[in-house]
């Protein structure tokens, strides 16, 4: 079995993918904890902020944790991709997940700027190979039907998901 090296120290095409499975794992745990604290701070009516900061800053928050991962992942295939010792199937095996990332990246990017024309304030969007989960500002705890039907509309008009795998969460 061929060894790679990644900074000094050498790496199975084994370690190569548990690090870049860690690295995902990593963020669907970020997600996960951002979504207990949205849930948890939504909740809490003794909280006295401004709504319209709090909802900035959150989504900012998350766009910024959301970027930092990406970036990190980005990193890892590159570094990949650049070793002089990695195979050519490892290399074409990064380029392919690194492109994969770069499509999700635009796809949620795309998706978070629709719903924003549909008249939410904000909207992020992760998507994972078997679920699409949608955060989106909303006047009230739930969203009406007319809301759901907008999104709704995007997701089946842009993605290949289908809606029992859409999750869709009020801010």
């Amino acid at each position: 079995m061929k060894k790679i090296s990644l900074k000094g120290k050498k790496l199975s095409e084994r370690g190569k993918k548990a690090i870049v499975l860690t690295v995902m794992v990593a963020l669907l745990v970020t997600v996960g904890v951002l979504n207990v604290n949205l849930d948890s701070f939504s909740k809490n009516d003794d909280t006295v902020v401004s709504t319209e900061n709090s909802v900035t800053v959150f989504f900012d928050s998350h766009r910024a944790s959301r970027t930092q991962a990406r970036q990190e992942q980005i990193s890892i295939l590159d570094s990949i991709i650049a070793s002089s010792s990695a195979t050519a199937e490892a290399k074409q095996e990064a380029a392919s997940k690194k492109l994969a990332l770069c499509e999700t990246i635009e796809n949620e990017l795309q998706l978070e700027t629709l719903i924003k024309g549909k008249g939410f304030k904000e909207a992020a969007v992760v998507m994972s190979p078997n679920v699409l989960n949608i955060l989106v500002t909303a006047s009230k705890d739930t969203l009406t039907d007319s809301e759901l039907a907008k999104i709704y509309d995007i997701v089946m008009t842009k993605t290949k998901y289908d809606l029992e795998n859409v999750v869709v969460t009020p801010y």
